[in-house]
């Protein structure tokens, strides 16, 4: 009785383990189309360009901030790795929502302009084209690159004040 008991909790959980990873595979597979769908919107816009130098330049603008707090600390003699870290996060939270609202806003005035352009020259709406989708989407991305790109190059930048703070690195004026 105890082994065929056994035997029915292994069968229950290969059963609940298959049944996990064909759910992941599921996720996989639809993470992989939406991949594969803005890569699509990506290039019917030909989008690459101005998506690469959002994220350069505002990395830039990221990586210079921190530099800034870095520099005045050190001119200062307030050298304290907690001051940098909060103030670099402090700072690159706000690029990070500027660069959003600021790219979001611009972009889609842009796109929709050009969309209204568009529609104009072929006499018709392009409501529920495949083009609007992609504007909606390219739209999106680039203000998330705008958001994200600051934050990840000042995070890169306070690197070694973090290690300092967890008394991995010394920093010393």
């Amino acid at each position: 009785m105890s082994s065929s008991h056994n035997l029915s909790s292994v069968e229950t959980l290969l059963i609940a383990n298959r049944e996990r990873g064909r759910r992941t595979t599921r996720a996989i597979s639809e993470r992989i189309k939406v991949l594969k769908r803005i890569k699509f919107y990506i290039d019917t816009l030909d989008a690459g360009g101005i998506l690469r130098r959002y994220f350069v330049m505002n990395g830039f603008d990221g990586a210079l901030a921190v530099m800034g707090i870095i520099v005045g600390s050190y001119m200062t003699r307030a050298l304290n790795p907690r001051f940098i870290v909060g103030a670099s996060i402090g700072a690159s939270i706000a690029m990070a929502v500027s660069g959003f609202v600021g790219a979001f806003i611009t972009e889609r005035a842009e796109r929709l302009r050009e969309i209204k352009e568009l529609e104009r020259s072929l006499f018709t709406s392009l409501d529920k084209s495949v083009l609007k989708q992609a504007v909606n989407m390219i739209t999106l991305l680039a203000a998330v690159i705008d958001a994200i790109a600051p934050l990840l190059f000042a995070l890169i930048s306070i690197t070694p004040f973090v290690l300092s703070m967890w008394s991995l690195l010394p920093v010393e004026i």
